[in-house]
């Protein structure tokens, strides 16, 4: 049963045909008590996980996906999934070598032709959604018409996977599904489909939900999950800040051994700490590099720190004054104090990154990266801004990891060459919603990162014309790039390395010396738990989330 209440949410949960009682929601604080010697954990086998922002949707593909990342990433199944070494020089390794290929999740199997354009898939018999429907075709058909009709994130990683029209795919059988793609795959094609975006929602479930106004049962997965994962939203308070998910008792994959667990939103880091070494809550992240040396010195929490593409830059709006003068932008690139960022926010935690593709991509280079810290050359640079006197504002999200002490580093940093640069800190919620539709014109950014492991597939995140995210710094340069793209797209990376590498490094030959972002450090996926999780079954997943049915709890 979920329950709910008023406002947004409550007439969601009264569209969904769900009880909205305001007595309804998760009272954590009734639930918590001591658990030995660390954790929250009152209930046998549930989990308290404090994160920044509450959520205020549980539609996979929608607009406020970065707060329910962690929900909906543990309540769907993908048709395929990509898991990656928790170590990133492992990963590393793995990617020069062998690639990081996509396994069976809700697919068992799948072949295509020799062109690549033709593809089936063969659903895995005898799965069942937490709503107690089997997996048929059907589901997988009502999700791509999803996918491309909400016209969010999914339906432009379809574009990228040549996937236009819900034409293009048709059921073969109740266990079988086939993509006729328009042009040959990239080499990431079936990477796409282990994307949380790309979820296969429970279209029995979905369809009871569906009206003229609502197609796709929007409204439903605004406020409930209706998937195949190993966890279900079961109830959520009114504001969105508490949610209870319960494991799925029909999970292909076996019951997951943490029996439920509840996500409270709490956007102060310093809060999310207190807490936690409090044992009012047994995990969290997006923590600051000093507190995380703070839970790694005490006696009943642990620092686990997972492979993810996950980094730290400045964004720019490059069609929005002052930063549509790539000149600006490497004049700003240069004001930047890198080694004080890596040094006294990171606390040595992460790695300089000199390029617009991940370091530890194949086919990244730091050839073109001029740019390091030089105060005289950023005055230069600068020199109009300088003397206009013009104000710059700086967005971060407050109380969220490393961008509010790197915006303060960058604020002095600009001051001393005679920048009037102005703090603009933001709620985790404001700064996520402001973020993703485009509002921010400067901003530090430590979330979007390329959820495929691809250095191609990096470029077509941001610099093309098919850009996965196009309003997040409206690059303007993308026809100096889809040329080089477009060869990248017909190559295989490892048997065609030498020319994939030539041709990224062609790439950003163009792309570093116009400066779209400021690129600072690679980070990965730091986070904060009780002893008493054991991580040992633990993988890395795109994305960058932690999924509870792969951690057991002891005690």
């Amino acid at each position: 049963m979920i329950a709910g209440g008023g406002g947004v949410l409550g007439a969601a949960l009264g569209r969904a045909g769900a009880a909205a009682a305001a007595t309804g929601a998760v009272d954590v604080a009734t639930r918590r008590g001591s658990a030995g010697q660390g954790g929250a954990t009152a209930v046998r086998g549930r989990i308290v996980v404090v994160q920044p922002g509450a959520v205020s949707s549980f539609e996979p593909d929608g607009p406020a996906f970065v707060n329910a990342l962690q929900v909906v990433s543990n309540a769907y199944d993908g048709l395929t999934e990509v898991s990656m070494p928790a170590d990133l020089q492992t990963a590393a390794a793995e990617l020069r070598t062998k690639g990081l290929p996509a396994l069976p999740a809700l697919a068992a199997s799948w072949e295509s032709d020799a062109k690549r354009v033709v593809w089936r898939f063969r659903l895995r018999p005898g799965v069942v959604s937490a709503l107690g429907n089997p997996l048929t075709s059907a589901d997988v058909l009502f999700s791509v018409q999803k996918w491309l009709g909400q016209q969010f994130i999914a339906k432009l990683l379809l574009g990228l996977g040549n996937v236009g029209s819900a034409d293009q795919v048709k059921a073969l059988g109740p266990l079988t599904v086939q993509f006729r793609l328009n042009a040959p795959a990239p080499p990431w094609f079936l990477d796409l489909f282990a994307l949380g975006f790309m979820a296969i929602y429970d279209s029995v479930e979905l369809r009871k939900r569906v009206t003229a106004a609502d197609p796709y049962g929007q409204m439903f997965t605004h406020a409930a999950t209706a998937g195949f994962g190993p966890y279900a939203l079961q109830s959520v308070s009114p504001s969105g800040d508490q949610a209870l998910l319960v494991a799925n008792p029909f999970y292909y994959r076996g019951a997951p051994p943490i029996k439920s667990w509840i996500r409270q939103a709490v956007d102060d880091d310093g809060q999310r700490l207190q807490l936690l070494l409090s044992k009012n809550a047994d995990y969290t992240d997006q923590l600051t590099a000093i507190q995380y040396d703070q839970v790694a010195r005490s006696k009943n929490w642990k620092v686990v720190t997972f492979t993810s593409t996950r980094g730290l830059f400045l964004g720019m709006d490059n069609t929005r004054a002052p930063f549509d003068d790539p000149a600006v932008r490497r004049g700003l690139a240069q004001a930047v104090p890198y080694e004080d960022i890596i040094a006294f926010v990171h606390r040595n935690r992460a790695a300089r990154w000199k390029s617009v593709l991940r370091s530890y991509f194949p086919g990244s280079t730091d050839e073109f990266w001029k740019y390091d810290t030089d105060y005289a050359a950023a005055r230069t640079a600068l020199a109009a801004l300088i003397a206009a006197k013009t104000p710059v504002t700086l967005s971060y999200p407050v109380g969220s990891g490393a961008g509010e002490g790197t915006a303060i580093l960058v604020q002095s940093s600009l001051k001393s060459i005679g920048v009037n640069l102005v703090l603009d800190g933001l709620s985790a919620s404001f700064y996520n919603q402001r973020r993703i539709s485009g509002d921010l014109a400067f901003f530090t950014d430590e979330l979007d990162a390329p959820v495929i492991s691809d250095a191609h597939y990096e470029l077509n995140q941001l610099y093309t014309s098919k850009a996965a995210q196009p309003r997040l710094i409206k690059f303007r340069e993308t026809a100096l790039v889809d040329p080089l793209s477009a060869q990248l797209a017909v190559l295989d990376p490892l048997r065609n390395a030498k020319s994939y590498s030539e041709l990224l490094r062609q790439a950003q030959a163009l792309i570093v010396p116009l400066m779209p972002i400021i690129p600072i450090s690679l980070t990965g996926t730091p986070t904060a738990m009780t002893k008493q999780l054991d991580t040992r079954g633990l993988l890395a997943h795109q994305g960058s989330f932690v999924r509870f049915s792969e951690l057991t709890l002891r005690g």
